[in-house]
């Protein structure tokens, strides 16, 4: 962890703890079953939570790329970043560069946030 309090545990976290704490538990007081339960069904909703997070973030990068593959061809007004001014482009080519999508348009690579217009179908 860096500095601070981290308010949010993995799953690998979670189970280290849920091992340690039965490891550790007193034999003459063990843990009680109703809190083992509860401890066991807060580790499967959290494994749950994060196969959802992860089917999201697949469905949410598909979705991105779709509209992007939908811009190609097409004249696009976006701000360059370089020149602080709106420019136009024919969009030729989507890449994922560094886990972002891109947007070719003539020299500039640009992302769907500097797009403020979809003009026309070149």
């Amino acid at each position: 962890m860096s500095n601070g309090f981290n308010s949010q545990i993995g799953q690998q976290d979670y189970l280290s703890l849920l091992t340690v704490q039965l490891r550790y538990q007193d034999p003459l007081d063990p843990v009680d079953q109703e809190t083992m339960l509860s401890q066991l069904s807060q580790f499967s909703m959290l494994e749950g939570v994060e196969t959802l997070n992860t089917k999201f973030e697949s469905m949410l990068q598909m979705e991105q790329v779709s509209q992007a593959a939908g811009m190609i061809g097409k004249k696009v007004a976006f701000f360059d970043n370089v020149s602080g001014e709106v420019t136009e482009g024919i969009v030729n080519q989507i890449s994922l560069v560094d886990g972002e999508l891109k947007l070719a348009v003539g020299e500039n690579l640009i992302t769907m946030n500097q797009v403020s217009s979809i003009l026309y179908e070149a």
